[in-house]
């Protein structure tokens, strides 16, 4: 694995948070923006204002008439009148402060660049690409797959940063069109009411006979939109904290630095026992010189109207169904949903969501859990909640959790490792686009699937591929844009002391996401049924800086034979 990983697709979304609008006017007015100083509000505002808002805005020259222009300019747009927040306005600025956090540089502000105005319009993009061409500068483009109609961005890297190559159109109206809804308000509102609740309004009843009582009820209501059970699972973990545990899931998250962000990987894997494997519709193969018509129910060549019908049809390509017995493996139909939140409890912002079907086939994995699974998106580093869950559809039965996640940032320019990936089996190419709604077996690193064990359990005999990549190392001044990293790997006892079973050979590389095998049956102090642990130990030879990561590894029993623990 001697080359950079390309992580090629990252999806974000940028639904806004939605809160309850109080039903009594209020004198209170908000609080005035702390986004940017008040002559720098014309620059912030400037993709939203209408030609006349811009003469206006050029006319001012002191700050309390910038000010209330900045007021005016809000209540304008405010869809909530005469209450305290303007949530229009609140979009817009979380918006803005991302973009200073994320874009801002020496020249300008965040939300001044061409990166920052976009997302101040459209929000974040549902995903982004990142392309480099040998001999060519880099591309960004981000894909708005919800708006309609979708349309791309796409952005080059230039010495001043990231330019427009192709501008979207910048206004108040598109910002309307763009502001979305946060995903939980959508699902409560298709479940049933603005809180959240599962339990569907009653319909009005409706006397036909009766003209005075359709009259006063008005039309009948439209009836309510079918409901996933995935999502309704979804729905009670998120607003009453109902988690399920119908299934045993066994989970890992794994952190890869990318271009604008940081790769994150749920790796999982589930016990078959508990899914319900069914063989599906059966395949239909043509076979050819039979007519359609003796396919019919009750067709016998011996029946004389059988046969006028068999004369009677046409001739042209007569096939038969076959079911292909072979092709029929057992499945389960699985449905994996959730997303990362991010913001304040109860306001907070879907940063990523998914829902996606999958077709377990019965022979994936092991005798009795299947082998790993995993989804993979790139987040900017931060704290996110991430509420997510797993359902046999075929039983209805779902495990779900909710837990908090800590997103590192791999560009804070210090010597550092990721935690070792440990592969079951050898790495293999795959060079379909990369889908961030798409279930992989195994673990998608840019155009390598790593078949990694969510346990990390190994069998005596296995070798071992371990992954991980260096970050914050230091150009090689003789080869500019390439580390000089020395790599030392060793097999230590147990999970925990310091003594080493096994020393590979010391590499010195110019390449920093790192590849190595480690043959166990060649390693004759460990013993099945026992847990070590596999160092990889890194120095910049550039720098000196030195760092080290362990993770640990656990050999399975032998078959019929007593645990050699004892």
């Amino acid at each position: 694995m001697a080359s950079a990983l390309a992580v090629a697709a990252a999806p974000l979304a940028d639904m806004v948070g939605a809160q309850e609008i109080g039903s009594a006017p209020t004198q209170q007015s908000a609080p005035r923006s702390t986004i940017a100083p008040v002559a720098d509000q014309g620059a912030l505002l400037d993709p939203l204002m209408t030609a006349a808002e811009r003469q206006r805005w050029g006319r001012l020259r002191a700050d309390a008439g910038r000010s209330d222009f900045v007021e005016e300019f809000w209540d304008a747009r405010d869809p909530t009148p005469g209450t305290v927040e303007n949530e229009r306005r609140q979009v817009f600025e979380k918006r803005a402060q991302r973009a200073i956090d994320e874009f801002t540089d020496e020249a300008e502000p965040g939300y001044a660049t061409d990166r920052g105005r976009v997302l101040l319009v459209y929000g974040l993009p549902d995903e982004q690409e990142t392309r480099a061409l040998p001999g060519a500068q880099p591309t960004l483009t981000w894909r708005y797959t919800r708006h309609v109609p979708p349309f791309v961005a796409v952005f080059g890297l230039t010495d001043a940063g990231y330019v427009l190559e192709q501008t979207p159109e910048l206004s108040d109206a598109a910002f309307l069109r763009g502001m979305g809804d946060d995903l939980r308000l959508l699902l409560a509102t298709s479940v049933g009411d603005r809180n959240g609740s599962l339990v569907q309004p009653l319909a009005p009843i409706l006397d036909p006979l009766d003209p005075m009582t359709a009259f006063a009820a008005g039309p009948p209501p439209a009836p309510p939109p079918e409901v996933a059970p995935e999502v309704q699972v979804w729905m009670e973990l998120v607003y009453s904290g109902k988690t399920r545990d119908d299934l045993t899931l066994r989970r890992r998250i794994h952190f890869f630095p990318a271009l604008e962000g940081t790769y994150t990987t749920i790796t999982f894997a589930l016990d078959k026992g508990e899914l319900l494997f069914e063989v599906p519709v059966p395949l239909i193969a043509p076979i050819p010189g039979v007519s359609p018509v003796d396919l019919e129910a009750g067709a016998d060549a011996a029946d004389p109207e059988a046969a006028l019908a068999a004369d009677a049809a046409p001739t042209i390509a007569p096939v038969v169904p076959v079911i292909v017995e072979d092709l029929l493996e057992p499945r389960a139909d699985l449905r994996i949903f959730g997303a990362f939140l991010q913001g304040e409890a109860g306001r907070e912002n879907t940063m990523h969501s998914f829902i996606v079907p999958y077709a377990l086939l019965e022979s994936y994995g092991g005798e009795l859990a299947t082998g790993a699974l995993s989804l993979g998106v790139t987040l900017f580093p931060g704290t996110y909640r991430l509420v997510w869950g797993v359902m046999d559809a075929g039983s209805a039965r779902a495990v779900t959790r909710d837990e908090v996640v800590q997103i590192p940032d791999f560009s804070e320019g210090e010597l550092a490792l990721t935690r070792p990936l440990l592969a079951s089996a050898e790495l293999r190419d795959d060079f379909r686009p990369m889908d961030t709604l798409t279930v992989y077996e195994g673990l998608r690193l840019g155009n390598v699937l790593v078949a990694n064990s969510v346990d990390d359990l190994f069998g005596r005999a296995d070798t071992v591929e371990v992954v991980v990549v260096a970050t914050g190392w230091a150009s090689d001044p003789a080869s500019p844009g390439k580390p000089r990293l020395e790599v030392v790997y060793r097999v230590l006892e147990g999970l925990e002391g310091e003594e080493s079973l096994a020393r590979l050979p010391d590499q010195v590389l110019d390449f920093h996401v790192l590849g190595q095998q480690i043959p166990l049956a060649q390693i004759d102090a460990i013993r099945a049924g026992r847990s070590y642990r596999i160092e990889v130990q890194v120095t910049d030879l550039v720098t000196g800086a030195q760092t080290v990561q362990r993770v640990p590894i656990h050999l399975r029993r032998r078959a019929r034979e007593p645990d050699e623990d004892q």
